[in-house]
């Protein structure tokens, strides 16, 4: 099975450019982790405090290429992925079908997770009013016990040496890849990964 667990940035904007994209690959019990940053046309202020990512910064960091220039990179991970995971990943995998629209392809059909949906009920998490709210992705992994150092380190080992933080795409990505192995072993979870 050809699991792709992953979490995307935006610029905030519309038209809504993706900013960055994170994927860890799991297949055959290989754990791969892919990043790539992309140029984007303009940068929403309150996106860019969320993510840390300006437009300039951006820019540097994908050589100035878009979405569209490094599609050939990425594109083979998704054609005959099984299933594709994230904590709110139907907000991800829209913004994937745009970007691979705006690249002239159609986003392969496959299975979705969503963490986010899944443990909607088991955590139970209350809103400022009381009323019962789905949880956010650092109380997932406080409900589970995983730490921001357990998720910084597994996160370097994926994805190399690098500073992580909450909203980088590749520290969530991997945030999202520990709450579903630990629901696994729970066994709250079964043939995710």
């Amino acid at each position: 099975m050809k699991t792709i667990i992953l979490d995307t940035e935006s610029n905030g904007m519309k038209p809504e450019q993706i900013c960055q994209l994170s994927y860890i690959l799991v297949e055959d019990n290989n754990v791969l982790g892919k990043n790539f940053f992309f140029s984007v046309s303009c940068m929403n202020e309150y996106a860019q405090k969320k993510h840390g990512f300006s437009k300039f910064r951006l820019h540097e960091l994908s050589l100035g290429r878009r979405f569209t220039q490094r599609f050939d990179e990425f594109f083979d991970d998704f054609i005959d992925v099984d299933l594709i995971c994230g904590h709110n990943v139907s907000s991800d995998v829209r913004l994937l079908k745009l970007s691979f629209g705006d690249a002239g392809y159609g986003f392969p059909k496959c299975r979705t997770f969503c963490t986010m949906q899944h443990f909607d009920n088991a955590t139970n998490f209350k809103n400022k009013h009381g009323k019962h709210k789905q949880p956010r992705l650092d109380e997932l992994c406080s409900y589970f016990g995983i730490t921001e150092d357990s998720i910084t380190k597994t996160c370097v080992e994926i994805f190399g040496n690098s500073a992580y933080r909450a909203h980088d795409a590749r520290y969530d990505a991997t945030a999202t890849y520990l709450c579903i192995l630990e629901g696994q072993n729970r066994g709250d979870l079964k043939g995710v990964i």
